[in-house]
């Protein structure tokens, strides 16, 4: 005899007993996977942002990442204003128009360790790299930087535009929780 009578229309959902060990399963599993794959406490970024003149196919990019991958790759960050900010995400060429207006906000981050310039606009300069309305990619930024002492440490990533997934490489790396994958020495053969 069936101690509950089945009511309704649709399939019947099998309820667990509360003696099961189902639950100590889950449990086990989910420690095993979180002993795996998180090693060691996650930082929370503190991130801002410049759009220096791109096409904003760089920054839709950068919102599907943080809104689809951050929690996947389990990534803490807080935006926070250009006072409180440590990586400074860039995207699009340093236009002349914006130049200034980049310098300045630069001179006012006083804790700046980390760049992340997204695109191959913020890298190289992207198709506008010998244009008259732009000063380049990010190496005109970095050039200003050496000459005020100021020391940080730059993330590239190419792409027009970049992949979510490759952005999301490139902030696992600015946290030290992967590794480059870029050779650092070139050989020439003749």
């Amino acid at each position: 005899m069936n101690p509950r009578p089945h009511t309704g229309t649709g399939s019947r959902v099998p309820r667990l007993r509360p003696d099961s060990a189902t639950p100590a399963v889950f449990y086990l599993i989910y420690k095993i996977v979180k002993s795996f794959f998180m090693k060691r406490k996650p930082v929370v970024l503190k991130i801002s942002y410049i759009n220096s003149g791109s096409c904003n196919g760089c920054d839709i990019e950068l919102l599907d990442a943080f809104t689809l991958y951050a929690d996947t790759y389990s990534i803490k960050y807080e935006v926070v204003s250009y006072d409180e900010c440590e990586t400074l995400i860039i995207t699009g060429p340093i236009t002349r128009q914006n130049s200034i207006r980049v310098l300045n906000i630069v001179n006012s981050m006083k804790r700046l360790r980390n760049i992340v310039a997204i695109g191959s606009c913020a890298c190289s300069g992207g198709i506008w790299y010998d244009s008259f309305s732009t000063w380049g990619g990010i190496e005109y930024l970095l050039n200003y930087l050496k000459n005020k002492g100021k020391d940080v440490k730059v993330t590239y990533i190419p792409g027009c535009p970049p992949k979510p997934q490759m952005i999301m490489y490139g902030i696992l790396l600015i946290e030290g929780r992967v590794s480059s994958k870029i050779i650092k020495e070139v050989h020439f053969v003749d």
